[in-house]
């Protein structure tokens, strides 16, 4: 720990050049679920440099973004939950009224890429969330307040979900939903680990569960096959996925209510996270 305390800089450059090593790697080799699963574990390397970036140079460390490592699973997993049910709502929702004939993947279920997935995407979404909801919401917070924070990043959430391709105006609200529900749980909970459940959960079951597009992006590796029955943008959405979808709308507008009258009406789970200025620990070295 001391030794990363005085060479965090390094050990981030190495971290985030193995990303792009990786990224441009499978670009030129790779193809479909394979070039999409090594986008996903690269995706590990940047998350590990955010959390590098954090324990050298904010005072605090992982505590001040929201990853308090002493809550980890005990909030994770109640998030995982949460976003799977969300999830499983949908479907519900979507079979109820005819979006979608369900079967087994035609294709076969390849157990082990499945379980590459799920490692990818444990990865993408806590890297998603550090970035979003641990260090520009923190450093956002102390000039725009916690729900100013949570709308700006929730609309920069948003943007950066656009080269996906196969947005739509719906689209991209939804995807602000869900980052305002996102950063309305780090509010509530006072850290980043319930998010971070939620985040993953969502998108796995939606990608390698279920086979449809998630967030425009889709794979044939899963379980099960949802197969549109017809194109019925409000229901199912269209290419983009079901964030494509009113169903999704409603689904996330019901759960930040549910969310927003917690904190109306009750003390946060957790005491607020620790204020956390940048401060470059090593300047006396340099």
């Amino acid at each position: 720990m001391e030794w990363l305390k005085k060479h965090w800089r390094l050990a981030a450059v190495v971290l985030v050049a193995v990303y792009f090593a990786l990224q441009i790697w499978s670009e030129a080799n790779l193809t479909d679920d394979a070039n999409m699963l090594v986008f996903l574990l690269s995706e590990w390397f940047l998350l590990l440099a955010l959390l590098v970036l954090a324990f050298g140079r904010i005072e605090g460390g992982l505590r001040a973004i929201g990853m308090d490592p002493g809550k980890g699973l005990k909030l994770y997993l109640p998030g995982a939950a949460v976003g799977a049910g969300m999830f499983l709502v949908f479907v519900a929702v979507a079979l109820l009224f005819g979006g979608y004939r369900i079967g087994v993947n035609p294709l076969g279920v390849n157990w082990l890429m499945i379980l590459l997935f799920l490692i990818g995407f444990v990865g993408q979404s806590a890297l998603e969330e550090v970035l979003m909801r641990g260090l520009l919401y923190y450093w956002l917070k102390k000039k725009l307040g916690p729900l100013g924070a949570v709308l700006l990043t929730a609309i920069l959430f948003s943007l950066i979900h656009i080269p996906n391709g196969h947005t739509t105006s719906l689209s991209i609200l939804n995807i602000a939903l869900v980052g305002i529900f996102y950063g309305l749980l780090v509010i509530r909970t006072g850290s980043l680990w319930m998010a971070c459940g939620a985040h993953f959960a969502w998108n796995f079951l939606e990608t390698n569960v279920f086979l449809v597009p998630n967030s425009g992006n889709a794979v044939s590796t899963g379980i099960f096959k949802l197969t549109p029955l017809a194109e019925n943008e409000l229901l199912i959405g269209k290419e983009f996925g079901p964030e494509g979808s009113l169903t999704v709308t409603i689904i996330h507008l019901i759960a930040i209510a549910f969310v927003a009258y917690g904190l109306y009406r009750q003390k946060p789970m957790a005491e607020p996270l620790v204020e956390a200025p940048l401060q470059d620990q090593n300047l006396s070295s340099n």
